[in-house]
């Protein structure tokens, strides 16, 4: 029972910031859906951005918007909040069932899921308010062709203060816009712009911009065009390249300019009436004027360029008026964990990147002190990490390098048909001897010392092995290598 008035059922969702349960309201008696902050997501900036999302969605009343209904407390102190349950499957979840199939949504479908996000956009954007998290998994539809737009966690609040500062990233990089990318100022066609990237998708089965990691992504999406729908499904009409043109444009200005001006060009594109926009004033400049805004630009740069050069080597960056200062950073490498421990002045600054793993949530020790354990890394391998502050901005990048393991044997001798075989490795708790396919016999550890008695020398092999278990991964070592390579000698192998 939650807050003795839910009764859980079970659970129906989990993200990086929270589940969701399905649960009874014990006074409607309705079903309901429970949103319960993650308890290691427990920290200042998270509470509040939680806080925020509910009090953004509280006030929003419309049938293609989730509706919010309660907020309170859990047991240990962490956040919830109660909404309408949704018993429905999300665009994602069809787009997973479209690549099973083979197939792709038709534009009849695809039209009437726009049609009541542009009502809802409608609707919200005359209330100041931005999504800027519009994905697949965001969209609930029912099987009638219902759609109900969810998860407004990251929503900006136009008429409010900004949890998220300038100069912060958010989103889900496979549907930001360049500008939430750069994070620059984004308003209401950010949401026409991740509309678009959901559009695409629909109608292709495939996304507009993709790369392997998300630097590359980053640029694709910043500089690159989309392949044109037709050549992806060239039965769709060429109005859905003119129409993805605007949603996609890099620019905010060259997309739609209102909720209804896309309804609009919705409609147009149903009749196959919709036309190229007008070029705007920022792309018939004479090359004079190109030339006199250069020097604007460069100056710009340059000043900007100092002023992240400024930032960073004060080692400390600042949110909402506040100075967030990184000291007594120190990193423990074993053979496949980094343990970083640092001091700052918040603990919810408890956040590691590290380049190949992304962004690692961590955990307090108290206020001040902070330490992070990341696990499941290469043996000797070079990582860069860099702290993560509350605003998104990350401290200088430090280097660190896993332990290489190292194996010595300490004994192999034989006396008759008998035989021991002795090796130590100081980082491993638990070690065998693989004699063969189905022949593992089980190290004696005193320490970090192992030892095998062998009754019969005979069951060696040239390819029998002395397996290592670190850290939950295993590692093999050819007995009869390490043999050759300490001037040991077993007269089997």
């Amino acid at each position: 029972m939650l807050d003795n008035r839910y009764l859980i059922l079970d659970k129906a969702g989990e993200g990086g910031m929270a589940c969701v349960y399905r649960a009874e309201d014990q006074k409607s008696k309705e079903i309901v859906a429970i949103k319960v902050l993650h308890a290691q997501m427990a920290t200042k900036a998270f509470y509040a951005r939680f806080k925020r999302e509910f009090k953004t969605c509280s006030r929003l009343r419309h049938p293609n918007i989730i509706g919010l209904r309660d907020m309170g407390n859990t047991a240990e102190g962490g956040l919830y909040y109660a909404m309408e349950f949704l018993p429905w499957q999300d665009l994602e979840d069809l787009l997973v069932e479209n690549l099973q199939k083979n197939t792709t949504c038709s534009e009849e479908f695809v039209i009437k899921v726009m049609r009541q996000m542009a009502d809802a956009f409608a609707y919200y954007h005359a209330l100041d308010v931005v999504h800027r998290d519009l994905k697949p998994a965001n969209v609930m539809i029912s099987d009638e062709g219902k759609i109900v737009i969810t998860d407004f966690g990251l929503a900006l609040d136009l008429n409010s203060t900004r949890l998220t500062a300038t100069g912060t990233i958010v989103g889900s990089p496979l549907y930001m816009s360049p500008e939430l990318i750069t994070a620059s100022n984004s308003d209401f066609r950010s949401d026409y712009y991740q509309m678009g990237v959901i559009v695409y998708n629909l109608l292709t089965g495939k996304l507009p911009f993709n790369a392997p990691d998300i630097p590359a992504l980053a640029l694709t999406i910043m500089h690159r065009q989309p392949t044109p729908v037709t050549e992806h499904v060239p039965a769709v009409s060429p109005q859905w390249d003119l129409f993805l043109k605007r949603c996609l444009a890099k620019k905010p200005d060259d997309r739609f300019a209102s909720a209804e001006e896309l309804k609009e060009a919705i409609e147009k594109l149903k009749v196959g009436k919709l036309v190229p926009p007008a070029p705007s004033e920022a792309k018939v400049r004479t090359v004079s004027e190109r030339k006199r805004e250069l020097p604007k630009s460069a100056i710009a740069a340059g000043l900007l360029f100092l002023l992240f050069f400024l930032f960073f080597a004060l080692s400390g960056t600042k949110d909402n008026n506040r100075t967030f200062t990184l000291k007594e950073l120190q990193c423990l490498p074993d053979v496949h964990s980094l343990e970083i421990r640092w001091q700052s002045d918040e603990a919810y600054a408890s956040r590691v990147y590290i380049e190949g793993k992304g962004l690692i949530e961590g955990s307090d020790d108290d206020v001040q002190n902070h330490r992070l354990v990341i696990g499941n890394l290469k043996a000797n391998s070079p990582y860069i990490y860099k702290i993560v502050y509350p605003n998104g901005e990350r401290s200088l990048p430090k280097r660190a390098r896993t332990k290489d393991i190292k194996l010595q044997l300490v004994e192999a001798t034989r006396v008759g048909k008998q035989g021991t075989i002795s090796w130590h490795c100081e980082h491993a708790k638990h070690s065998t001897l693989r004699l063969s396919k189905n022949r593992v016999l089980k190290a004696i550890a005193v320490g970090r010392t192992f030892t095998v008695e062998l009754k019969n020398y005979k069951e060696l092999q040239s390819d029998s092995t002395i397996e290592i278990t670190i850290q939950g991964h295993e590692h093999n070592f050819e007995l009869r290598d390490l043999l050759l390579a300490q001037s040991k000698k077993l007269s089997s192998v």
